[in-house]
């Protein structure tokens, strides 16, 4: 676990100031302050930013870069069992195209398809780990919300069912919120052919090194 300065973020990358923005960077007191406080969920947003691509999606943040992935948050729990989630994938398509290439499968579309991109590989992992994450959220809600509408004829009016009703529609409001604006921020990625390139970091990387632009028939 390494401490970082956002002075040295910046220093260390091609992101905006502004960009920070979207990460909710906050000391350990401004996180302390939170608990305790409404305050609106963090933007969704997957941002390509010259070499690297920020990311603040589902319960993740990070910034991947041409050589490794900075994932912010690493007092969290959660966000330790993730970041060995991803370290799992990475030994896993390296082991695939290990195989792949001691099999004898020589053909560029072989190991193409097994030999995903790291910035591909942790994109997925993130999108994976978001479904899972509000699959289980969904789960959760359910038997609350059955067995709050089995009391709700009898309680509704009375000032225990109001108190009752106030957190649940909070809650169930700001999962709705969280759901809409994650569709939002893929959808507008997926209909922006630019960004969708920019995500390539390392074909991106391996063209400017031939003196040549990838194609934007990757995107398709």
């Amino acid at each position: 676990m390494k401490s970082l300065r956002i002075s040295d973020i910046l220093r260390s990358s091609s992101i905006y100031a502004r960009d920070l923005i979207a990460l909710s960077l906050t000391s350990k007191h401004e996180r302390t302050r939170r608990r305790y406080a409404s305050l609106r969920l963090p933007q969704s947003v997957i941002l390509p930013r010259g070499k690297e691509i920020l990311i603040s999606f589902g319960n993740t943040r990070a910034l991947i870069g041409p050589t490794g992935v900075t994932i912010f948050d690493a007092h969290s729990l959660s966000v330790k069992q993730f970041a060995n989630q991803v370290a799992a994938s990475f030994k896993y398509h390296v082991r695939e195209i290990e195989v792949a290439k001691a099999r004898g499968d020589k053909a560029p579309r072989d190991l193409n398809y097994i030999a995903q991109p790291p910035e591909l590989v942790f994109l997925e992992d993130v999108l994976r780990e978001t479904c899972d994450a509000f699959d289980r959220r969904v789960r959760i809600y359910e038997p609350i919300v059955d067995s709050f509408v089995d009391k709700v004829a009898n309680e509704v009016f009375s000032d225990a069912g109001v108190h009752q009703l106030v957190p649940i529609k909070d809650s169930l409001q700001s999962f709705e919120i969280h759901v809409k604006q994650s569709l939002e921020c893929l959808t507008t990625l997926l209909n922006n052919d630019d960004d969708m390139l920019r995500l390539l970091l390392t074909e991106q990387r391996q063209a400017d090194a031939r003196g040549e632009t990838v194609s934007p028939e990757r995107h398709e």
